[in-house]
């Protein structure tokens, strides 16, 4: 049953990151060149202190982007699961957050500060392929 699957079957390895110092342009342009929707936001020390999506990139067009900073629109909220945690309860943690993507660190418990850059991502994306696998 998939449900019950973990999410460390199915995360991507590795972290995108951008710098919370980056401009806009630079982020949208990150995001552009891994074909992701998001991308943890790391300090100087390569410490994860937050998120940027498209869309809070798309939500600085109305005003003057080209002076924002990542830190400027990001959130600071990192969601994190255990790479333990199944899909079911990844699906869970996503819908009850509107969030759409989790990192993975095996101290996550759903809504957690992190210290360190996480083992991997499990992404809304990931859940909807392998959900559509099943038949």
């Amino acid at each position: 049953m998939v449900g019950s699957r973990k999410v460390r079957e199915f995360m991507t390895r590795g972290i995108i990151s951008v710098g919370e110092d980056m401009d806009i342009k630079e982020a949208s342009e990150v995001l552009a060149t891994h074909n992701i929707s998001g991308a943890m936001v790391v300090d100087a020390s390569n410490k994860p202190i937050g998120v940027i999506s498209g869309i809070d990139i798309a939500r600085t067009l109305s005003g003057d982007h080209t002076r924002m900073k990542v830190r400027d629109i990001m959130s600071r909220t990192i969601y994190a699961v255990d790479p333990d945690t199944t899909l079911k309860d990844a699906a869970k943690v996503i819908s009850e957050n509107r969030v759409h993507r989790l990192f993975v660190d095996p101290d996550g418990q759903g809504l957690k500060k992190i210290d360190r850059v996480p083992l991997g991502i499990i992404t809304t994306g990931d859940i909807i392929r392998e959900l559509a696998k099943i038949r």
